[in-house]
């Protein structure tokens, strides 16, 4: 049996249009279902996210760097714009968390948190990336990498809204 959640407010990303939104979780299939699956006006998918944070910059180096884990759920780097940011102003505060990220002491901190502990494999590499990225990240070169991937999520997020744009001008006219 489904559980219901509270219908919630939802505005669209693309054309701004506001609706309900009703989600609920079915037993027997996985993850959650979202009615409607897309903005009646323009078709576009509901997408939201979560704020990004240092974490999401974090993540964001790590899923650039090929971390297994990250590398199944976004791809690439670019994946990860994509499916983290809704705007293009979305993707410039990202690139700005990775530029201001105190590299040298996410790579101190995870070597203090993983020295007492028996690490898998992708523990160790991903403690191997991380001091990597804070080499990259002081001499620019990780910020450069990841601007292409930015740039890349630019161009597919306007494509998109373009797309979406064209579906909402002629749900419009009729």
């Amino acid at each position: 049996m489904p559980r219901y959640l509270p219908s919630v407010p939802y505005t669209c990303s693309i054309c701004h249009t506001a609706f309900p939104l009703r989600t609920w979780f079915e037993p027997a299939r996985p993850g959650v279902v979202q009615m409607p699956d897309s903005c009646p006006a323009c078709g576009a998918p509901i997408r939201s996210r979560a704020d990004l944070t240092v974490g999401t910059a974090k993540d964001l180096i790590l899923t650039h760097y090929q971390l297994p884990t990250y590398k199944k759920l976004y791809a690439d780097a670019r994946g990860f714009f994509v499916k983290q940011c809704l705007t293009e102003k979305d993707i410039d505060t990202l690139e700005a968390l990775v530029h201001d990220l105190d590299m040298a002491a996410w790579a101190a901190a995870d070597s203090q948190e993983k020295a007492s502990q028996k690490l898998s494999r992708e523990d160790k590499q991903e403690t191997s990336l991380i001091k990597r990225a804070a080499e990259e990240h002081k001499a620019g070169t990780l910020q450069q990498e990841l601007r292409a991937a930015a740039d890349q999520a630019r161009a597919a997020l306007r494509r998109e809204r373009e797309q979406h744009m064209r579906v909402f001008e002629q749900r419009a006219q009729r």
